[in-house]
Formats: C-alpha cells, sequence, structure tokens
C-alpha cells in the first residue's frame, strides 16, 4: 500500500516534490477511500498515519521535475488541462486523495462529474471539491483497478441536524440553489424522471419479494442466530431485527400505496404542506415533462460542511446524474427532518422542511419547484425510506458485504429503523 499511495502521489502536480503528511480518514459506507493530504512548509520527511496511529516514512527515490496548478479555479478539463496553467510550486495546503471502489464511477462518468464541477466552481468559490490535474493533465488516474482523484481539502465541519440554525439552512439552501442553477448551464433537458422510474421498479420489485416470500421471516433468522461480538454488532441486529418485523406487517400495504400514490392517512391530509398534491390517477401522477439537470443524489446533511452561518464545503459527488432537483431536496431535507414523527405532535419538522422548501423557491433562479415537484421531493424521500430499510436488510443479511466501520452502520441502520417506523405509524393513522 505504501508504494501505491506514493505512485499515484507521484502523478499529481500539486503534491509531488512536497513534504508531505498523509492520514487515512475512517472508512465510510461507500466503498471509496480517503486519505487528507498535508503539505508543509517547514519540510520534513513523508509519512503515512493509519487509522491505528501507526506511522510509516515513505521514502522517495529521485524527486519529480514537476510544477504544481496554483491557480485552481482557471483549470479547465474536458477532460485535459492546458499544461500553460502549471505555474509556481504550492508550499502549504491540506488535498483530499480519493480511491473510488472498483464498481463506480466509470472513466466516462468521473469525467463527465469534473466537467461539472469545474464549470460551477469560478461563481461558486471554495464550497465544491474542484479536481486537480495529473500529470497527463486529465483529472483522475487509473491505477491497480481503481479510479484515483485529488482535490483541495475543504474546511468545515458537518452539523448535527437538530443543530442546525436559521442562518445555515437558509445558506444552504441558497447555495443548493446556487449549484442547482449552474449545473443546469452545462446540461438540461425536459423529460421524464429516471430515479423516479428507477424507484418504481424497485418497489415493484420488492414487492414481488414480499408476494413470494409470503413473508419476510427468513431474513431475521441470520441476525437472531448470530452471536455479536460488539456493541454496534447488537445494536445494529435489533434494529435489524425491528425492520424485518416491521415489513412483514406492514410491507405490502405500504409499498402499493407509494406505488400508486402518496401516504394517504386522514392525519396526512389534514396537512397541505406534507401532501400538496393528492393524484388520483398515475398517468397524472407521474409528471413527463420534468426540467432534468446534475443533481448531487447523495446530499445528506453529513456531507455539508460549515464554518459558523456558512456552507464551506459540498463532499462526495460520486453519484451525480442528471434528473429532477427534488430528489436532492428529499435526500437533503430528509437526513434533517423526519416529518413523520411529529405529526400528533406539534409538527415542527413539517415546518421546517415547508420553511426550506420556501426558502429554496426565493433564491432559485431556476423555475420555481412547482406543487407537484414539492410532492415529488416527499413521495421521493418516503420512497428512499423503505429502499434504504430494505437494502440494509438485505446488505446485512449473512454478512453480504462487510463493512468496516460498524459503528457507523449502527448509526445508519438507527436512523433507517426510525425512520420507517414513524413513516408507517403516518401511513396507519
Amino acid at each position: 500500500m505504501n508504494l501505491e499511495i506514493e505512485y499515484v502521489i507521484s502523478r499529481f502536480p500539486a503534491i509531488a516534490r512536497q513534504p508531505l503528511k498523509i492520514a487515512e480518514t475512517a472508512p465510510g459506507l461507500s466503498g471509496a477511500r480517503v486519505w487528507k493530504i498535508s503539505i508543509s512548509s517547514t519540510g520534513g520527511a513523508l509519512s503515512l498515519h493509519r487509522p491505528d496511529g501507526v506511522t510509516l516514512d515513505l521514502k522517495r527515490e529521485q524527486p519529480l521535475s514537476i510544477e504544481t496548478v496554483d491557480d485552481f479555479a482557471k483549470v479547465n478539463v474536458s477532460p485535459k488541462v492546458q499544461p500553460a496553467l502549471q505555474t509556481k510550486p504550492r508550499q502549504s495546503g491540506n488535498f483530499c486523495l480519493r480511491r473510488w471502489p472498483t464498481e463506480h464511477p466509470t472513466e466516462a462518468q468521473l469525467d463527465w462529474i469534473h466537467r461539472v464541477l469545474i464549470g460551477c466552481t469560478r461563481e461558486l468559490g471554495g464550497v465544491l471539491p474542484l479536481p486537480l490535474p495529473t500529470r497527463e493533465g486529465t483529472t483522475r488516474l487509473r491505477h491497480n483497478g481503481h479510479l484515483w482523484e485529488l482535490t483541495p481539502w475543504l474546511p468545515g465541519e458537518p452539523v448535527a441536524p437538530a443543530a442546525i440554525g436559521e442562518s445555515q439552512l437558509s445558506d444552504l439552501m441558497l447555495v443548493l440553489a446556487r449549484f442547482h442553477h449552474l449545473a443546469a448551464r452545462h446540461e438540461n433537458k425536459f423529460g421524464r424522471s429516471p430515479n423516479l422510474l428507477t424507484r418504481l421498479e424497485q418497489l415493484q420489485a420488492i414487492a414481488q419479494n414480499l408476494g413470494t416470500r409470503g413473508h419476510f421471516g427468513s431474513r431475521v433468522f441470520p441476525f437472531s442466530k448470530a452471536l455479536p461480538t460488539d456493541r454496534y454488532t447488537m445494536q445494529y441486529t435489533e434494529n435489524l431485527n425491528a425492520m424485518s418485523k416491521l415489513f412483514q406487517q406492514h410491507g405490502a400495504t405500504l409499498i402499493e400505496r407509494l406505488q400508486l400514490s402518496p401516504i394517504a392517512s386522514r392525519n396526512i391530509e389534514q396537512k397541505p404542506g406534507l401532501n400538496p398534491i393528492a393524484p388520483t390517477e398515475l398517468k397524472w401522477q407521474w409528471p413527463d415533462k420534468l426540467l432534468l439537470t446534475p443533481i448531487i443524489r447523495d446530499l445528506r446533511i453529513d456531507h455539508v460542511f460549515f464554518q459558523g452561518d456558512h456552507v464551506s464545503g459540498l463532499i462526495d459527488f460520486g453519484a451525480m446524474k442528471i434528473d429532477h432537483r427534488s430528489f436532492d431536496l428529499a435526500r437533503l431535507l430528509g437526513s434533517c427532518f423526519d416529518i413523520y414523527a411529529d405529526l400528533n405532535g406539534d409538527g415542527m419538522e413539517l415546518a421546517r422542511w415547508q420553511h426550506a422548501m420556501a426558502i429554496y423557491n426565493s433564491m432559485t433562479e431556476l423555475p420555481p419547484l412547482s406543487a407537484t415537484e414539492q410532492w415529488l421531493a416527499i413521495w421521493a424521500d418516503q420512497v428512499a425510506v423503505v429502499l434504504g430499510s430494505w437494502n440494509w436488510l438485505d446488505w446485512l443479511q449473512g454478512n453480504q458485504i462487510e463493512f468496516a466501520n460498524k459503528q457507523l452502520v449502527a448509526l445508519r441502520v438507527d436512523f433507517h429503523r426510525r425512520r420507517l417506523d414513524n413513516l408507517i405509524n403516518a401511513a396507519t393513522l
């Protein structure tokens, strides 16, 4: 691994020939691996700090005669970078080296993502992870079956959903609206939402699975028979069993409602903000002339960095595709506000969701989201609750996928279990 990191570093002029400190961050859930690379102006040896606290020295052969790209904002990749943009070496700074999983994204997809980000960077400043060029002039490197990229390390920290202030929420909606507008300049078209069609197909597959099995109980046994060896495994095992029972009892009915119309309980119908429209005909329910633009698709609140009241960074664009903006809003607001948890309470979660939507509509330079598009965001959030819960059951059944960060798995499974429980309660009131 030391030689691999050293080789990759040598291919990026921004960090070649520099005294570096390299620290691998805690593993996430996407399969990507991330290293924080710090350049020190005081010199020193190249070292690698593992997550377990072990520090390793990386010895270089002859230094590379490559200069760095100093003016990040002027880089124009399509997919080559002009050598004339290479100027004096950068003496200090932090960078993010990312190794994407072998499954995704493809080279063509990553090149497209980078072009969109570079096109948005001039007007969004340092909020976006601007990809930096390799020695060959591309913004990605293929090595050992993986794609690699280098970006500046964005400042700031995530904020817990319950701690988001009014100024932070307003600035976040402004930045998101601005990104959507700038990305739409790169590419836009009218048509049916690919995400919507995919979600309907996924719901149908789950419905068929439930119908074939007759119940969901067989997925409980791998968890209940196992003997967890740590508290995080015990925690997510308990939540997986709870989700399995929820699917047994309510899955078929819930999925049928999502395939045909918004959740239509009497309680929700009394709250027009949660159910802006209530279509009864399938052909009218699914709009087929939506404005489709590049969207992030995995924009959760923990992928947003703040410094004070202002957004300082948006990260993780690997899932970006052409689709409708409502899916970004659903993903983001669904990670902030559980609008199904307080239907019998004071309604503050729902009020904040509606408030965020209103801020977005007041700041967007694209056409404001219509009532139909706002409903689509709520529908997308409901579907995400169901699909997310199902996916975790599927991934962890018999340890089909091994996740290194069990603590993060436990937190994510707990999040989905609570939201699934609240959604089912809201649907059955």
